[in-house]
């Protein structure tokens, strides 16, 4: 068991690990805790940069193959699951920062339906979040670009792309980079869409 402390604000929140599970899916933490460094003698990793919550569904992740927090809702007789999308964008950056693929295609799995319920299941959403389907789209572009993953935010504006209704559109004029934007632009211009096997990265 290793220990993963996140975040530091009051205090870091502590997560014991299978040591063998979290190598097997990051060389990035099997260098650290098998290796000379300070994290392999104490077998214990600090991340203040890193939200707990996060964490947490990267933790998920690794015992269960799923993300959990999810919220769901019965309707029209069929299972709906919603994420907030800026929370699967930034598990995604984490799943780059420790090289983990297989994370990131099963968040690329989830933000592609998690988009579309937001532009199509609006009313529904609005009944589990306390934020509008624009303010979470608009919170999830930002950070895309913010992140300085060109991957990321090609993902960011195919999503962005796909039949978004022209009121959320409207709604998102105020507030987006500009490159946002541009690159929008230029995707409806190539009439291109992509799925999420697109953004797929190979697993070793």
């Amino acid at each position: 068991i290793v220990t993963i402390l996140v975040g530091g604000d009051p205090e870091p929140k502590r997560f014991s690990v299978h040591k063998e599970t979290l190598c097997y899916y990051s060389p990035v933490f099997n260098k650290a805790f098998n290796g000379v460094f300070l994290e392999g003698e104490t077998q214990t990793m600090t991340l203040e940069d890193v939200e707990a919550s996060v964490f947490g569904l990267l933790v998920s992740w690794l015992y269960t193959g799923d993300i959990a927090a999810r919220k769901s809702r019965q309707h029209d007789n069929s299972f709906k699951l919603y994420h907030k999308p800026t929370q699967l964008a930034k598990l995604w950056i984490l799943g780059e920062r420790f090289l983990m693929p297989q994370l990131q295609n099963r968040v690329v799995n989830e933000i592609f339906p998690a988009i579309e319920g937001l532009i199509f299941d609006r009313e529904i959403y609005k009944t589990i979040e306390d934020e509008s389907p624009a303010e979470l789209i608009k919170s999830f572009v930002q950070f895309s670009y913010s992140a300085g993953s060109p991957t990321l935010q090609k993902l960011a504006v195919s999503t962005l792309g796909r039949r978004c209704p022209e009121e959320i559109f409207m709604e998102l004029i105020d507030g987006l980079p500009k490159e946002a934007w541009l690159d929008v632009a230029k995707a409806l211009k190539s009439g291109e869409e992509m799925c999420a096997e697109d953004f797929y990265f190979a697993e070793d």
